[in-house]
């Protein structure tokens, strides 16, 4: 199997794996907002409530978002600030958007690998969190490290595609100005 085609299935089961984060995160989502509605109802119709129905909203909004990050950084649903890069010309677009990437895969490794360290911590140290479940803190935590991971990934992937995609605006480039001058 040659390079081009292992990489073809590395993205393919990363892409795979960033959608089912993302149907994941969804799901969570809308059970967690059946839960707080029930819980809601139950306090203000029948004058009682579950117990800790916020510390568990608390852990799945937490793993929620850190499930479909990497899927929104795909699909560039994120939000970002193009005033000034939709000023530049298309080869300066690309070289912004290639630091960019690439600032952003080195944060995210640094995150991924501190954050490792912090859950490592949690879990030898075994703290709680001390309201009404009691929950360890290194649930807030677990699904912090694996996002990074994911978000550095797509980040790299992200990187190739603009530098790849600046060799050929410069070349592109190159022709038109050989173009201009010959014509």
């Amino acid at each position: 199997m040659n390079r081009n085609k292992f990489l073809e299935k590395i993205n393919a089961i990363f892409d795979r794996v960033l959608t089912g984060g993302l149907i994941f995160g969804s799901i969570i989502i809308l059970l967690l907002m059946l839960v707080v509605t029930f819980d809601v109802i139950l306090r203000y119709g029948f004058n009682t409530s579950w117990n800790g129905v916020e510390e568990v909203a608390e852990i799945v909004i937490i793993y929620a978002v850190m499930a479909g990050t990497a899927w929104v950084l795909k699909e560039d649903g994120h939000v970002g600030i193009d005033v000034f890069v939709t000023l530049m010309k298309p080869r300066g677009q690309v070289i912004a958007r290639s630091i960019t990437s690439i600032t952003g895969a080195i944060v995210c490794a640094l995150l991924a690998f501190c954050t490792s360290i912090s859950v490592i911590q949690q879990l030898d140290l075994w703290t709680y969190d001390m309201r009404t479940l009691n929950i360890p803190f290194f649930w807030y935590m677990l699904p912090i490290p694996f996002a990074m991971l994911l978000l550095c990934y797509e980040f790299i992937r992200k990187s190739v595609k603009y530098i790849q995609l600046s060799k050929r605006i410069s070349d592109e480039f190159r022709e038109q100005k050989y173009e201009k001058i010959y014509y």
